[in-house]
């Protein structure tokens, strides 16, 4: 009996007979959410605040027009954003190399926990930058490296502590500072990247962020979102130290300016003097 008002006993009808379907439905969703958490890797910000005090001495000196002057804070995020100082910051940190650990989904960067590192590097060839060299680390010290090059791949022994060369680049693997080598879990591998310069500024250029806080207390901010929350950190901290070594020295080019104009100004003067008196 079908009619225009609710039904309860047919709802509850229906309900029963699609009771499998529903269920299926809210296991199979509950299921997918369970494996999105569980497989993808966590992701971390980190954020820092610049204030910058806003102190032209020259145009005080010179007594230029204030109406002349530009709000600096937006030329200053446009700096924090551009390759070249995002270069300029990672130049600080020790990531010429960097750590992988590979599992079956996910891949960990290391970063500074790595328990071995490559030291005394030296690049042959540009090419090995950017490529991934697997590691077989034995349990006698022994291990092979292995990796690819424009479709061909090299092989080479190391002993741990021990110099070795390929055709690409030379190197020492050793112990981290207070850890042993390990051999690693069946379920994955390790591998160590010999870092392009330029493929590290266009990665982090996609992970950094710069803007405005606060235009009356003329603040900006630097973010970094990494899968590994000592880089995150780290990154906006040299961001912060590159930006302050540059406004220490820009405000010392403006210092050397200011002296340049008084001493030629003294000069000026004197003649000045002079010629009164005459």
């Amino acid at each position: 009996n079908f009619s225009n008002e609710f039904d309860l006993g047919l709802f509850l009808y229906i309900i029963k007979r699609s009771v499998v379907w529903i269920s299926l439905c809210m296991l199979l969703a509950f299921s997918a959410a369970w494996i999105y958490l569980r497989y993808t890797p966590n992701s971390y910000d980190s954020k820092v605040l610049l204030q910058l005090k806003e102190s032209n001495n020259a145009q005080k000196i010179l007594e230029v027009n204030p109406l002349t002057e530009s709000n600096n804070l937006s030329a200053d995020v446009e700096l924090l954003k551009s390759k070249f100082f995002i270069a300029k910051a990672l130049k600080r940190l020790p990531l010429e190399v960097s750590y992988f650990f590979k599992g079956n989904i996910l891949t960990k960067e290391f970063y500074t926990e790595t328990f071995f590192v490559v030291d005394d590097l030296v690049v042959l060839d540009p090419a090995v930058r950017g490529s991934a060299i697997m590691m077989e680390p034995g349990a006698d010290g022994h291990g092979r490296v292995s990796y690819m090059v424009d479709n061909e791949q090299y092989f080479a022994d190391y002993t741990v502590g021990a110099g070795f060369a390929t055709p690409h680049f030379r190197c020492v693997i050793r112990p981290a500072e207070g850890d042993v080598m390990l051999t690693p879990d069946h379920d994955g591998q390790l591998y160590f990247v010999i870092n392009d310069p330029k493929a590290l500024v266009a990665r982090f250029s996609g992970q950094l962020q710069a803007g405005i806080q606060d235009q009356t207390a003329r603040t900006v901010f630097i973010t970094c979102r990494d899968n590994n929350k000592h880089l995150a950190r780290d990154v906006t901290q040299a961001m912060a130290d590159a930006f302050i070594e540059y406004d220490v020295e820009r405000k010392s080019e403006s210092a050397k300016s200011i002296v340049k104009f008084i001493e030629s100004q003294k000069d000026t003067v004197f003649a000045q003097l002079k010629d009164s008196e005459i």
